[in-house]
């Protein structure tokens, strides 16, 4: 039997969902994956990712199981991936607001600030200091800053936003001459 056939009959709406855009390029309008757009939000796979998202619409690393240090835009940045992934939409209100809450956070040039975390430190006296540092050790700028939270806009269909327009700018401008981009500048 035909692998791709078995996944419409797993009861994930999900990955029916998936199955269906991925392996059998069903047409938007279909009538199976309209419907299964509404079963999205009621699968498995994203109803704890729903519930955890805060009133300000951000996700934090926490609630996402990630190991290590991530700030909120990076984890509202993966959130909005899995969605974008699963099928979930501009349009979808959890989607909105991980936006709108990233949208907020977007600097005036297109770009995102370099995230600021907090690393503990074990000083010789055996006592916990906070030290609070910009990731990737005095980057003054990464181009994931932007490439992540974009990554995430795009994946629900936010493409065309204007705001997402100017973070593709910041992007080219941050361009080598070959065409590539930098790991981070350094101060």
């Amino acid at each position: 039997m035909n692998a791709p056939i078995l996944l419409l009959a797993d009861p994930s709406p999900c990955l029916r969902h998936l199955a269906l855009r991925e392996f059998f390029a069903a047409d938007a309008i279909d009538s199976e994956r309209l419907e299964l757009v509404d079963l999205l939000p009621t699968d498995g796979l994203v109803v704890d990712l729903l519930r955890m998202q805060s009133r300000d619409g951000s996700w934090g690393a926490a609630e996402l199981g990630a190991r290590g240090t991530i700030n909120r835009v990076r984890a509202t940045s993966l959130a909005l991936a899995r969605l974008g992934y699963l099928g979930f939409a501009s349009d979808h209100a959890a989607v909105r607001a991980g936006a709108d809450y990233l949208f907020a956070r977007q600097r005036k040039d297109g770009a995102w600030s370099l995230p600021r975390i907090q690393r503990k430190r074990v000083l010789d006296s055996g006592k916990n200091s906070d030290d609070d540092a910009d990731e990737g050790g005095g980057y003054t700028m990464v181009p994931l800053q932007t490439a992540l939270p974009l990554h995430g806009l795009v994946m629900n269909g936010l493409a065309t936003d204007p705001r997402c327009e100017r973070a593709y700018d910041w992007l080219l401008a941050q361009r080598l001459e070959d065409g590539a981009w930098p790991t981070g500048t350094a101060a």
